[in-house]
């Protein structure tokens, strides 16, 4: 039947400076906004659990500004499986940013994540964030 529309299914999790983590740690993604409520998407400690299953189209900017240095490889994974086509290397002078994406399948209470190959140690903070991931429901 019919459902109630409930408009598009997304979601907009943004990573600030200052920020530590770990060598193959997940990015400390925190919610900002474009939620529909609290039942597309579930999150704790940066793992991003989806509650409605589907195709979804991932995408994600890492920002990195003027005077920090970042040298990692950031993947983007779903049940800790890398997606190929969303694996950017990250390295160079500041500031630049860069972005991936992916589109994947999804079943309810899978988890998506972004995690780094090297440890994040920048103690500057910016009004940008650091990462950005948006996730939108194609079907």
């Amino acid at each position: 039947g019919h459902g109630q529309h409930r408009g598009a299914c997304c979601g907009l999790f943004t990573a600030m400076l200052p920020m530590a983590v770990t060598a193959n740690g997940i990015i400390p993604l925190g919610v900002t906004g474009c939620l529909n409520g609290r039942e597309d998407f579930a999150l704790n400690s940066g793992l991003v659990t989806v509650k409605r299953a589907g195709t979804y189209l991932a995408s994600y900017t890492v920002r990195v500004p003027e005077g920090a240095t970042l040298d990692t490889t950031t993947t983007l994974n779903v049940n800790d499986a890398s997606q190929s086509s969303a694996i950017a290397e990250v390295g160079g002078t500041a500031p630049f940013a860069f972005t991936a994406q992916a589109v994947f399948e999804a079943d309810e209470g899978d988890t998506v994540t972004l995690r780094t190959s090297e440890a994040i140690n920048i103690t500057d903070t910016s009004a940008q964030p650091l990462f950005t991931l948006s996730l939108m429901k194609l079907d």
